[in-house]
């Protein structure tokens, strides 16, 4: 009887944990926060206005150490947030989630780095087509999240795929102009993503409330 009882009790938890893996899987995530979210793209607009005073060649090795100074800011500053509510405020499902969610939205990063590190060191003439990577990978990113955010957000995923052909084109015609436009995809960006989050979930449960 009593290894009967275990094997149950076995099954049971089993099938417990099924059951929440399964809710982290699906459903709408409420981690990201339309606060940070939109003061990274305050960030941004701010880093592609003051860009010409820290980096006078456009398209060159600086031009992309000073982006990524400024994507780590961000990055960091997103990583903290998330952090600390993962810590102190998500339950053990919401935790669940959020790891499933970064599972989804790491690869991107990975891949950014992965394109930028040969670039950066050995084909600086291929810098200028690094914005609309990052705008093009980032993008991509959005609608690998897709599962997990309300419907409306694919907009913005798509905002990052149009403005990655402007990049693009803007590489071969006027480079000149990348870092404004690097500057506005990502700072327009963000905050378009920030509104249709405050939309779509902060307002809709501050509403229930």
């Amino acid at each position: 009887m009593c290894t009967i009882y275990l094997m149950e009790h076995d099954d049971a938890l089993a099938k417990i944990t099924e059951i929440h893996s399964h809710l982290a899987r699906s459903g709408i995530y409420k981690g990201y926060r339309s606060l940070y979210v939109g003061i990274s793209g305050i960030i941004g607009i701010g880093a592609g206005a003051l860009e010409s005073f820290f980096v006078p060649v456009v398209a060159s090795k600086l031009f992309v150490f000073y982006w990524l100074i400024i994507a780590g800011i961000n990055l960091s500053m997103c990583a903290l947030m998330m952090g600390y509510q993962y810590i102190f405020q998500e339950s053990k499902l919401e935790r669940r989630k959020t790891m499933f969610v970064l599972a989804q939205f790491v690869p991107m990063l990975v891949a950014g780095i992965i394109v930028t590190v040969p670039i950066y060191t050995a084909a600086e003439s291929a810098i200028p087509f690094l914005p609309g990577l990052w705008a093009l990978l980032f993008g991509m990113g959005i609608f690998a999240l897709r599962p997990y955010l309300p419907l409306i957000t694919a907009i913005a995923g798509a905002f990052y795929f149009v403005c990655s052909f402007l990049l693009f084109g803007m590489a071969v015609k006027n480079p000149a102009l990348l870092g404004y436009g690097l500057g506005c995809t990502f700072g327009i960006g963000q905050v378009l993503s920030a509104v249709l989050l405050f939309f779509s979930i902060e307002r809709k449960n501050n509403g229930k409330k």
